[in-house]
């Protein structure tokens, strides 16, 4: 018998990265993410000087897997990056997924998990 398998993976679509400054300082990061359709992008945020954490919910079950399993095609989305308590502009920037709620779980003490992660763009000279 065939199998038949769907490949839905999470992204960052470099073609549409947008960065404005000001003075050194970044004032707007957006860019184009893609992700399997059984997450919910929650919120995009520098965790730290040159991580942005890309906040999703699992809308499967309690781990990546389950929803990945599940998915059956990719959405994309334009976001923003929250730019609070951030300022300069760093070297590189490193994106990271993480899964940080889930629906549908039944198991207690849900605990997030890390769904990839990569560098984005270097923005020094």
């Amino acid at each position: 018998m065939d199998k038949e398998y769907t490949r839905v993976q999470f992204g960052v679509d470099s073609k549409k990265v947008h960065f404005k400054t000001n003075n050194g300082n970044l004032t707007e990061v957006k860019f184009k993410i893609y992700f399997p359709d059984k997450f919910e992008f929650l919120k995009a945020q520098f965790i730290k000087n040159n991580l942005i954490r890309i906040d999703f919910k699992g809308l499967e079950g309690c781990e990546v897997s389950d929803s990945l399993g599940k998915s059956k095609k990719e959405e994309t989305k334009n976001i923003r990056v929250e730019l609070d308590n951030f300022s300069g502009t760093p070297d590189a920037i490193k994106v990271q997924f993480e899964l940080l709620e889930v629906e549908n779980c039944k198991k207690d003490n849900f605990v997030p998990e890390t769904a990839g992660g990569g560098i984005l763009v270097g923005t020094g000279g």
